[in-house]
């Protein structure tokens, strides 16, 4: 029964009646806030009502089940919950009304969620819930509490209102509706007796419904009904309407201001339209492709700097987006303004738990370089960048040294989920900036550390050594896999090109972890290295130990050669090593068969998930330069160039050098193709 007055509802209650407050949220700031932080992680309607049983034996609801998901918070008392199966499959709140239709109407006609089972379905569970506990009821579950003889019982539902698969296929049909005339042409008149008309409307649906995938776009659809769901919330909890207000703050905001989404704000991006549009409540504004990607970061964080934006956004860029957020109440300060000045924030600096990496190894020193990394993401294409680009915005950043040592303590926080191995200058850049765009993945790309410690541990003479290099690196390697957003799970690591020699170590320590490694035609990567040397083309003249070591190379050998001849014999070896590593079963991926949809395969070798968006972002990736940090230089097939561009001898010493490995790595991937389709 429904009351209306306290004297009321009081009487019922001791009369053995439960008291039911829907929506509860409404009036109690704490229980809003959780239901716009579920909201903003779900993306679901959250509605909470509390349940007062008293103290009879009473049940609030007879056996039942939810046309919605549940969470069951118990914060008084004891209740006696009773599961049942089976369940009713994914049961519906509601449908699209009917003209002439009322909301009783279509529940009892046309919805048809069956009760059938009611007295039927059997008891798998019975369990009592204490204050603290919580349970979770899929919708569709049979169930019924009881509250304790003697004792009065309260408990919250939280309500998770799902978004379905029809709510997605009603607006599709009806913006194909509005493109399509036929879709709202009217029924035959009198087609309630005329049974002429019924079989020309059997007819006429029959042709739409073959031409209807073709007129469904999901895509806008889907736009349309995160926009619908985002509308729905309405402004945050600090918004200070009845304070006066600093028409100046946003103008606080400096690059290592420290900044969050207000309490209760809950915005996405409908990126439907183009451009896409920010959307949050009933604030709506357009947003160039350049700021949708830092938008979807602001979403997704915790506290954060307008430095650690992500994307290619320059700073006064992301001070303008950051600004206007704060203007518009969706961003607020993060440290109070009296208690520290935005500008300068050093009580926020000084709460801030620091986020150390390695940056620099020095052998010499046997000391190690961290930097506080905080929440700055790995946008650049090299982690050197992001360090030298985190320095330039916030000069302010902390930086450590501690020894090697301090190393062997790095404890592992996710899993290594691929290693990238390349021969230099074949596109291992452009894979490692697309798996970037794979959420709760961490990409390093070529950190100096793993270097210094494979330096280290080729030096090393006993074995005892390099049992200690092998730990070194191995915590080296963890230090960059500790979760900074929170969601994190995955670390791949793209190392540099000599790493390759190395192969084999990492092989040791990880044993199970996936290996990349990426090729292209010797020759195109000669004309690049000769061009722009990589690390590697000076060891000729400034570190020939490390070519004998790894190769037997003498002195007078490595002296004697041109640096044609040099970087072509460097290739072969290179090459000779991937042709190894592939027979032991590691990924071979040449750069003219590097696509979006190669991507997606790595991502899967990898166990990373590709999203939509992942994908959309993946695609734009190959539009670009790879190794642009500013990530704004259009991409340029460069093939022909590069060919026409070598010389002869170059190319007389690719040929001699490097090109038999490339052609028996070619021969290898053929004949196990061959083997491959015979045995299908």
């Amino acid at each position: 029964m429904r009351n209306q007055s306290f004297g009321q509802v009081l009487a019922a209650f001791r009369n053995g009646k439960s008291l039911r407050i829907d929506g509860i949220q409404r009036f109690s700031l704490p229980l809003m806030t959780l239901s716009r932080a579920m909201e903003r992680v779900i993306g679901c309607p959250i509605n909470i009502n509390l349940y007062l049983t008293p103290g009879a034996g009473k049940k609030a609801l007879s056996r039942h089940y939810d046309t919605h998901d549940v969470f069951v918070l118990q914060l008084f008392g004891k209740k006696v919950w009773r599961l049942y199966d089976p369940p009713v499959e994914a049961p519906l709140e509601h449908l699209p009304l009917q003209r002439r239709e009322g909301i009783r109407e279509m529940k009892s006609l046309r919805l048809r969620n069956s009760q059938d089972a009611r007295d039927t379905c059997t008891l798998t569970e019975e369990f009592a819930m204490t204050p603290g506990d919580m349970l979770y009821l899929p919708r569709g579950f049979w169930h019924e509490a009881e509250s304790e003889p003697g004792k009065i019982s309260c408990h919250l539902t939280v309500g998770v209102q799902p978004t379905t698969y029809l709510d997605l296929m009603t607006l599709a049909l009806a913006n194909a509706a509005s493109a399509n005339p036929r879709l709202r042409a009217s029924l035959p008149y009198g087609f309630t007796v005329d049974r002429d008309a019924v079989t020309e409307i059997f007819e006429t649906m029959n042709g739409l419904i073959q031409h209807l995938p073709a007129d469904l776009q999901v895509p806008e659809a889907l736009g349309q009904l995160m926009s619908i769901t985002l509308r729905g919330t309405r402004a945050g909890f600090e918004s200070h309407i009845l304070q006066p207000v600093d028409t100046q703050l946003s103008d606080y905001v400096q690059g290592d201001t420290p900044l969050r989404v207000g309490k209760g704000v809950v915005f996405g991006i409908d990126s439907s339209l183009s451009p896409a549009v920010f959307v949050s409540g009933s604030k709506r504004f357009q947003i160039t492709e350049a700021y949708e990607q830092a938008c979807r970061f602001i979403a997704r964080i915790g506290e954060f700097t307008p430095a650690q934006v992500p994307g290619e956004l320059g700073l006064t860029e992301k001070l303008i987006l950051c600004r206007q957020l704060v203007s518009e109440n969706v961003l607020v300060l993060s440290t109070p303004m009296a208690s520290a000045s935005p500008a300068s924030p050093a009580l926020f600096e000084a709460q801030r738990k620091p986020q150390w990496i390695p940056f620099r190894i020095d052998l010499n020193q046997r000391s190690v370089r961290w930097i506080d990394i905080g929440l700055r993401p790995f946008t650049e294409p090299f982690l050197h960048q992001t360090i030298r680009s985190l320095q330039k915005s916030v000069p302010s950043t902390k930086t450590k040294a501690t020894p090697l040592r301090a190393l062997l303590k790095v404890q592992e926080k996710t899993r290594l989920a691929g290693l990238i191995f390349h021969i230099s200058r074949c596109g291992s850049t452009l894979l490692s900036n697309s798996l970037k765009h794979v959420d709760r993945a961490i990409v390093v790309s070529e950190p100096q550390p793993v270097g210094a410690i494979l330096d280290l541990r080729a030096r090393a003479e006993g074995g005892e050594d390099i049992e200690r290099a092998g730990m070194l690196l191995k915590g080296v390697v963890q230090a960059y896999g500790i979760p900074r957003m929170g969601d994190e799970e995955s670390l791949v690591l793209k190392l540099s090109s000599w790493n390759l020699l190395h192969l084999e170590t990492f092989r040791a320590i990880w044993p199970g972890v996936p290996m990349v490694i990426v090729v292209r035609d010797p020759l195109e990567t000669a004309v690049s290295c000769i061009e722009d040397p990589p690390g590697w083309m000076q060891w000729q003249k400034k570190s020939p130990s490390k070519l004998e070591r790894a190769f037997g190379w003498t002195k007078d050998e490595i002296q004697a050669m041109s640096a044609e001849i040099f970087c072509a014999r460097m290739l072969g070896m290179f090459l000779s090593l991937a042709r190894q590593a592939a027979a032991a079963g590691s990924l071979i991926v040449d750069y003219r068969d590097l696509t979006p949809d190669r991507v997606n395969e790595i991502a899967k070798l990898f166990g990373l998930a590709v999203t939509p968006d992942a994908q959309r972002l993946i695609v734009e990736n190959f539009s670009r330069y790879s190794k642009d940090p500013d990530l704004k230089r259009k991409h340029q097939d460069d093939i022909a160039r590069k060919r026409n561009q070598a010389s002869e001898e170059l190319a007389s010493a690719i040929e001699q050098w490097a090109q038999p490995s490339y052609r028996e790595l070619n021969q290898f991937f053929a004949g196990n193709t061959e083997t491959a389709d015979r045995h299908e």
